[in-house]
């Protein structure tokens, strides 16, 4: 089973409302860590929205990259033309409450943004955290975007110049390259916070999620399979993430840490696949319901803003008695509605303006397009 080959149709990028319900969910679970709720261990689910992200990025990026390769078809010339225009439409997306934020923990006075502004300013934060050996306060959490930003780097050459043929080869080896990475982060003298902060320790999800859209080209769904097969599958799923966790109680310089990523990254694909086939029931309508869908069109709001939200507002909580400790349920309602103020508000006053940006460029690249033909 191979992707569908140049020159084929383009795939279809339908758009499905419980997608950004799932955004949410997987925002709502770095939010419910951050903001201090005293939650059982078992439900502090942070680093696998985390992951979920990536996944969903390797799966819209892979599926958008094949669409282009389509449209324009294999000449290098125009695979570098589209590189270009491809990178200043996530560049336009990233880009604007990214910058606004640093501008504010520099207006702040935040220590950790001033000292480490040439790493925040190029999305190499990681690099930054890596070489210090330590997180940085309130731009912590910035490891995440530049991993986006050099993932978005690498992919359109791995996806359009690489053979059809070995698209399922390379991205296995994209999956074991991320447990070797890891496991010689943790064997050697390698900061083992690398592991966890570095692309190379983060591939695999990404190309889980590109193998997710190569399946969906070929019409994979779960449905097909017969419902012992399903139930099967599922049990299988929840071995894995069963078995991730109880990984995390082993010491950081175990060997067998280093598979933990990817079996998290393994129960999310089951669980966005399900997602991909529509979930039925109570469920699936939660996540295709009006304020779930919005909440996660806005979703990268709240996350690039929610630990500003915390520093700023959380020594105003204090002076009126409130603590993140000794009042977590109040402090986070507070916190979560302040946050999602935030996020709507850049949305629609700074976010969307740029996405505009993103639409002149596809004119423009359609306007190449018909001149090269």
């Amino acid at each position: 089973m191979e992707p569908a080959a140049p020159g084929s149709k383009p795939p279809q990028m339908r758009y499905q409302p419980q997608l950004d319900g799932l955004r949410f969910v997987a925002i709502f679970g770095v939010l419910l860590d951050h903001f201090g709720l005293d939650m059982p261990s078992e439900l502090h689910y942070g680093q696998l929205g985390v992951r979920l992200f990536f996944i969903l990025s390797g799966y819209f990026i892979t599926l958008s990259l094949w669409k282009e390769q389509v449209a324009l078809g294999t000449a290098a010339r125009s695979i570098v033309k589209f590189a270009g225009a491809f990178y200043l439409k996530r560049f336009c997306r990233i880009a604007p409450a990214y910058y606004f934020v640093l501008v504010l923990g520099l207006l702040l006075g935040y220590p950790e943004v001033r000292e480490g502004i040439f790493f925040h300013l190029t999305f190499t934060t990681n690099f930054y955290i890596v070489q210090t050996g330590e997180w940085p306060g309130v731009v912590s959490y910035f490891w995440t975007l530049a991993v986006q930003e050099q993932f978005y780097l690498l992919w359109p050459f791995v996806i359009l110049l690489f053979p059809r043929s070995r698209f399922y080869p390379a991205m296995v080896l994209f999956l074991l390259s991320a447990i070797l990475f890891r496991l010689i982060c943790i064997e050697t003298n390698i900061p083992v916070i690398a592991k966890w902060t570095m692309l190379p320790g983060c591939i695999d999800s990404f190309a889980a999620g590109a193998i997710v859209a190569g399946l969906r080209l070929q019409n994979f769904t779960l449905r097909a399979f017969s419902l012992p097969a399903r139930c099967l599958i599922a049990l299988l799923a929840f071995s894995c993430v069963i078995s991730a966790r109880a990984l995390g109680f082993l010491p950081e310089t175990s060997p067998f840490v280093a598979v933990s990523e990817t079996l998290d990254t393994t129960f999310l694909v089951w669980i966005f696949v399900n997602v991909l086939d529509g979930l039925p029931g109570p469920f699936g309508k939660f996540l295709a319901s009006r304020p779930l869908t919005y909440l996660g069109k806005i979703s990268y709001g709240l996350y690039i803003y929610h630990v500003f939200i915390i520093v700023i507002v959380d020594p105003l909580l204090q002076a009126r008695g409130l603590s993140i400790q000794a009042d977590p349920w109040t402090c986070a309602t507070i916190l979560s509605t302040l946050t999602i103020a935030a996020a709507i508000v850049s949305y629609h006053l700074l976010e969307r303006p740029f996405l505009r940006i993103k639409d002149h460029v596809l004119d423009w690249v359609k306007d190449r397009r018909t001149n090269l033909a």
